[in-house]
């Protein structure tokens, strides 16, 4: 099945899954989320490599990507441009626990494993979530903690006074969760119809709505409507489908920041108020020297960054939402190196006779939803998590990867190259009912 054992993979797996929700939850102070990641993440390379199991893909579009943005990460915090001694190190940490999710655990551990647990996690956390609403928010003993649920917004037709966001502090956490949980047991569904896997899908969509997270519904409406496209049809129809939806999404944006003009219709669409924060980014950055210009004014508070540029009071302050306007903080050069690392990633998979259509349906997902989140792979929360693990999954089986092993002699680690192998992805990432692929 894999290079690590069934029961193995699924600790490791839940465990980030659990540390990722805690990185952004009522339950604990964020920090304890934060050094959870780190350690599950920091475990696992350091098992693998002890027991000589430590195998890395190399996909280039990401390797480079990853690589560059570091890069200019690590020449921000030389020269002293971050705003606290936690931005300072935020690099180094978000960078391990990305490559790990992009490079590691995908050359190790089957998709459809990984994805199965996935779905099923988000279901309990969507249980506990329904608790709260439909019975009562209940205090967890001894801690004393009390589960409530989003009080800035309810879901319609329902009986609950307010969103559900279960066990996170935000509701868009557990939307991003419920999404991807959502897409991958009908999936499931597809492949076995079986009872399960109905009940799984029918529970993470009812989670996702009681969310009322639009990022969510966002994710989950983009994926599920590609997904059967890549699945059933050939690639060229996906990639125009794709192609067509990015153009239409790319001009809204224009026309509502000026950069085009505007359009009496999408100026009615309620962005609360995204467009006056994407426009205080650009002109943020466009206030800066030459040299900010390309690299930007570094790991800073980005509320705080274009706040002088924001005109609307209510939201002046607020940091940037939207991942591609987000990097920004990192100049054109790292905005464009983001852009470029995501879209050649997906575009190319898309075109690939070959391809995990499952992963490049999220992944697209995940791209068209970071012009209006701030999700990325450079982060410990679960929608980062989830993000890295599908565009990780973009490339199983099909880059190449390298086996790196304990030396038996002295401290230099051995390296044994590998080859692009489209049978481990035909074998491995496709089959739909197999027991090798079950947990």
């Amino acid at each position: 099945m894999s290079d690590i054992s069934r029961t193995s993979a699924v600790i490791v797996v839940l465990a980030l899954l659990i540390a990722g929700t805690l990185s952004r939850s009522q339950l604990v102070a964020n920090w304890i989320g934060v050094v959870a990641t780190i350690a599950v993440t920091g475990l696992t390379v350091f098992g693998l490599y002890y027991t000589d199991r430590l195998r890395v893909q190399l996909p280039t579009p990401l390797l480079f990507g990853i690589a560059g943005l570091f890069g200019i990460y690590l020449g921000h915090v030389l020269v002293g441009n971050f705003g606290s001694a936690s931005l300072a190190v935020w690099p180094f940490y978000t960078t391990f626990v990305a490559g790990t999710l992009l490079f590691v655990l995908p050359a190790l551990v089957p998709e459809r494993t990984v994805f199965r647990i996935v779905s099923r996690f988000a279901v309990c956390v969507g249980l506990i979530g329904m608790f709260v609403v439909f019975v009562r928010p209940f205090t967890i003993p001894i801690v004393a903690i009390e589960l409530t649920t989003w009080h800035d917004k309810s879901a319609p037709f329902l009986p609950a006074e307010a969103a559900m966001r279960s066990v996170t502090a935000n509701p868009n956490e557990a939307g991003i969760l419920f999404a991807v949980g959502a897409v991958a047991a009908i999936r499931e569904w597809l492949d076995e119809r079986t009872v399960v896997a109905k009940a799984l899908a029918v529970l993470a969509i009812l989670s996702l709505y009681l969310s009322q997270s639009r990022g969510g519904f966002a994710l989950f409406l983009i994926s599920i409507t590609l997904y059967p496209v890549f699945r059933y049809s050939k690639p060229h129809i996906g990639v125009k489908l794709l192609a067509f939806g990015l153009a239409g999404t790319v001009l809204f944006v224009f026309s509502r920041i000026g950069v085009l003009p505007s359009f009496g219709p999408l100026e009615r669409v309620p962005l609360t108020h995204r467009d006056d924060l994407w426009r205080g980014a650009v002109d943020a950055l466009l206030s800066e020297n030459a040299i900010r210009w390309l690299f930007g004014p570094g790991i800073i508070d980005t509320g705080e960054w274009i706040a002088p540029y924001v005109d609307n009071e209510q939201v002046s302050g607020t940091p940037v939402h939207g991942a591609y306007f987000h990097f920004l903080r990192f100049g054109i050069v790292g905005a464009g190196i983001w852009l470029l690392t995501v879209w050649s990633s997906i575009l190319g998979e898309a075109l690939n006779e070959n391809q995990n259509h499952f992963a490049l349906a999220l992944s697209s997902g995940f791209g068209v939803l970071m012009i209006f989140e701030a999700v990325n792979v450079f982060d410990t929360r679960i929608g980062a998590i989830l993000m890295a693990l599908s565009f990780g999954y973009l490339f199983a089986g099909v880059s190449r990867t390298i086996v790196i092993k304990r030396p038996t002699t002295g401290f230099r680690p051995i390296f044994e190259s590998g080859e692009k192998s489209n049978d481990f992805r035909s074998s491995q990432y496709r089959r739909s009912s197999t027991e090798e692929n079950r947990l």
